[in-house]
């Protein structure tokens, strides 16, 4: 499925902010921790542990594209929505990989290792890469199962679904108590009130969390127009000009 990425105008406080907490020391500390774990791959003693640190520089250097794609996910008053169907908040497309692939990678040092001799490993290095392994199956794991909830926040007549993560949503709009967007570090989160509160960090929906609170707050006290929904742009077209001013 296409989306498409557009700016919608509403009367909020911005949930987001460009700059906030520079990434530069984030990015510095994993980029150095990869060259710590690949300097170990390429130069330590223990075959187990060579593998181990080899899985840990890659996963540490995927994690750099992962971090960099979080990063540019959102911006001020700007959604990615997708063409057809209800209106639905999606991140990039990327951003839904990353997580699965930096799970399989942390499964490459134990897929080599079956096809070394085992008396090769000291048992220090054994258990190293056993945790390495355990870890990454149980990540890859939570990963494939996480993709039965469908990716990006829907918005339709029926209420509110989808999401996947670290959150995932299934309410009816009845349930619905309200939505807001409170800042949190440069992309913001969205808040959906129900029995149990929902947070949702604007970089899982490639979204300005503000934005997405007031167009749910619109359909939640305008169940009228909440038919539009069936047409992304008619839907953010009419919480645009509902907006007051």
């Amino acid at each position: 499925m296409t989306d498409f990425v557009t700016t919608v105008r509403v009367r909020s406080t911005p949930a987001t902010a460009t700059g906030a907490g520079s990434p530069a020391l984030l990015y510095g500390a994993v980029g150095v921790a990869a060259a710590v774990a690949g300097g170990i791959a390429m130069g330590g003693d223990l075959l187990a542990q060579r593998l181990t640190a080899a899985g840990v520089a890659l996963a540490l250097a995927l994690a750099l594209g992962y971090l960099r794609a979080l990063m540019h996910a959102t911006s001020s008053g700007r959604v990615r929505v997708r063409t057809q169907g209800p209106l639905t908040f999606v991140p990039p497309t990327s951003l839904d990989r990353w997580p699965l692939l930096l799970a399989a990678v942390a499964l490459l040092p134990a897929a080599t290792a079956l096809a070394i001799d085992a008396s090769q490993f000291s048992d220090q290095g054994s258990i190293w890469l056993g945790i390495f392994t355990l870890a990454g199956f149980a990540w890859l794991v939570q990963q494939a199962l996480a993709r039965r909830t469908p990716v990006g926040l829907e918005l339709a007549d029926a209420g509110l679904r989808g999401v996947r993560g670290a959150a995932s949503v299934d309410l009816t709009w009845e349930q619905v108590e309200g939505a807001s967007a409170r800042a949190s570090g440069k992309d913001g989160v969205l808040v959906i009130a129900g029995s149990t509160a929902v947070t949702i960090n604007g970089s899982r929906l490639g979204s300005d969390p503000a934005v997405i609170a007031a167009v749910i707050e619109h359909f939640r006290m305008h169940p009228e127009d909440r038919p539009l929904l069936a047409t992304p742009r008619e839907a953010l077209r009419v919480v645009e000009d509902a907006q007051p001013g």
